[in-house]
């Protein structure tokens, strides 16, 4: 019975060190010393791809003349990603082909996007009814606290409108939605 009780044991003690997680962890108990023991540990920290855009404002202008619409419509927004290079895709959708429409269904306006990127690269790229709607750009090694509002933008868009398209609008008010997405790289 002895001789049970001990195998018992024995084999409690061994699946309770055998089956305690898969990977044992590096840590040093210390001696039982009268000077001094030692023990140490292993701090560890993994972070996830984080990317996040914001800042976006609605872009519209009432025009009373042609001659007085500003060309093109400006506006900043923020990007942030903790990915590899500060680099992210940026794909463009529209609720109607890069097309403005009126409420009332009279007339219809196309227009473009340029967005281009504070990084080192600089660069900037056209979205249209007739271009690839993903580009790559950098995030800037200076970029703004995602936590924060986003008061200086390190992305920059701008609106841009026929002249020709302009000057044949009937009256009214002509609106899209843009669709923004970001992935980090």
């Amino acid at each position: 019975m002895k001789t049970l009780k001990t195998l018992a044991l024995a084999t409690a003690v061994s699946a309770g060190l055998l089956g305690a997680g898969g990977a044992m962890a590096v840590v040093v108990d210390g001696d039982l010393a009268t000077d001094q023991s030692i023990g140490k540990f292993d701090i560890t920290l993994t972070t996830n791809t984080m990317i996040r855009v914001w800042g976006l404002d609605d872009v519209s202008e009432d025009v009373d003349s042609v001659s007085s619409l500003p060309t093109p419509l400006a506006t900043d927004f923020c990007v942030y990603t903790n990915g590899t290079n500060n680099q992210f895709d940026l794909t463009v959708s529209t609720g109607k082909g890069f097309e403005l429409y009126n409420d009332g269904n009279s007339g219809s306006l196309e227009y473009a996007l340029e967005i281009g990127d504070a990084g080192a690269t600089q660069k900037k790229a056209n979205f249209n009814s007739e271009t690839n709607i993903t580009e790559l750009f950098d995030a800037g090694a200076s970029q703004p606290d995602p936590a924060q509002e986003c008061s200086t933008g390190n992305m920059s868009m701008q609106v841009s409108f026929s002249q020709t398209g302009l000057n044949a609008l009937p009256d009214g008010t002509y609106t899209d939605t843009v669709t923004i997405t970001v992935q980090a790289k």
